[in-house]
């Protein structure tokens, strides 16, 4: 008998305890909120000790991976297994560079990303299978549009609109073979409809005109972007290039 009670008041006890802990889990009213891992150059980059620089004048990747206690053996080695990936002796001065270490760890680092441009990067293991591959930004297509009168030229109106003054470039080279952009003259207008990349908040390259119009003297000249097949160009309403 006493054995009995001794089994049901355990068993009480951990009734109790479980209700306790149900409610205390869930006191909030709200589940619990795992943050998503930090993804950056296909690795997950919140796990890693990460240093970062810019590649100085006559910095070579021995010279940098000196500093980080790898040697030049291992350094010969990634050079060749990543010669048909990228040839090292590209790299330049100024362009961005991430080594990276797990946390985990004796901090040895186990990655290197080269920024080679501002939509491409290459990643080298400095682990056992030492190589590179390359990898590219995500890139968001942002379209926008551009319309005013000349008052002054076509590069210092754009500059005063806040529109890229790249895409006057843009739009001097559709209008090379019709219009002398030297010669325009206020009361002239123009629009532009475009689209832009942009890579980690950033407009990258020049901007592509889809469709653009260009009043000159009072008369319309219209373009329109097409591909027929060997590359885009510019066509008017008539489909005359």
């Amino acid at each position: 008998m006493r054995l009995v009670l001794f089994y049901t008041s355990v068993l009480s006890v951990l009734v109790f305890l479980s209700c306790n802990h149900t409610e205390s889990a869930n006191s909030s009213g709200l589940p619990a909120i795992v943050p998503d891992p930090v993804i950056r150059f296909d690795l997950f980059w919140d796990s890693l000790e990460v240093d970062s620089g810019i590649i100085r004048k006559d910095q070579t990747l021995s010279h940098l991976l000196d500093n980080f206690g790898i040697g030049a053996g291992k350094v010969a080695t990634l050079v060749a297994n990543s010669r048909e990936v990228y040839d090292v002796r590209k790299m330049r001065d100024g362009k961005r560079w991430w080594v990276a270490a797990e946390r985990d760890t004796s901090e040895i680092p186990v990655w290197l990303i080269y920024e080679r441009n501002d939509l491409d990067y290459v990643v080298f293991s400095l682990k056992d299978t030492l190589g590179a591959r390359l990898g590219s930004y995500e890139v968001d297509t942002i379209y926008r549009s551009v319309q005013g009168e000349i008052t002054t030229s076509l590069y210092v109106d754009f500059e005063r609109l806040g529109v890229p003054t790249n895409l006057a470039v843009a739009m001097a080279s559709v209008y090379a073979w019709t219009i002398d952009f030297t010669h325009v003259q206020p009361g002239d207008a123009f629009e532009a409809y475009y689209l832009r990349k942009r890579v980690n908040g950033k407009d990258v390259g020049m901007p592509t005109i889809l469709f653009c119009n260009f009043n000159h003297h009072g008369i319309d000249l219209p373009a329109y972007r097409f591909d027929q097949g060997d590359g885009p160009d510019y066509f008017d309403p008539q489909g005359e290039s």
